[in-house]
């Protein structure tokens, strides 16, 4: 649910954060993978992919010195890892503002199920809320499509 970023209602960027658990120092890691799109334009991609798709080239209308892309997303994700760390109660704002799924219909699969509901929010510890029938379900991983 936070993983995608949307520029235009288009994916510009995926980022994938799992905890490995079990006991410590596992416990307490994070592994990530952020996959950005920079210069790879999709201008010339086929018709379906350009509505779902977009490059930062694209938004700034020129390529970018990747670089300086990669230098401002350490920084920026440096600042994150420390709130994570520090256990700052403004993260939980910072993407409950952003998240794109708030008050959309959407249709959760998690271990062999499909779920179909309304999206209020995300909790404080990172679980998608779902509304199903008047009932909250709370959902830490799994694969989210929105309902059109």
């Amino acid at each position: 649910w936070p993983n995608d970023v949307l520029v235009c209602d288009r994916k510009i960027a995926g980022i994938l954060i799992e905890s490995p658990g079990g006991n410590v120092p596992a416990s307490n890691r994070l592994v990530i993978g952020i996959g950005i799109n920079v210069n790879n334009s999709w201008c010339t991609a086929p018709a379906d992919l350009v509505k779902r798709g977009i490059a930062m080239c694209d938004v700034a209308g020129h390529p970018l010195d990747i670089q300086a892309v990669l230098i401002a997303l350490l920084c920026a994700l440096e600042i994150r890892l420390d709130q994570v760390a520090a256990n700052d109660r403004t993260l939980h704002h910072a993407w409950r503002n952003h998240s794109w799924l708030t008050n959309r219909d959407a249709i959760v699969e998690v271990h062999n199920r499909t779920i179909k509901g309304r999206c209020v929010g995300i909790a404080e510890d990172g679980a998608l809320l779902l509304d199903v029938n008047r009932f909250i379900e709370r959902f830490y991983s799994g694969s989210v499509t929105v309902r059109e």
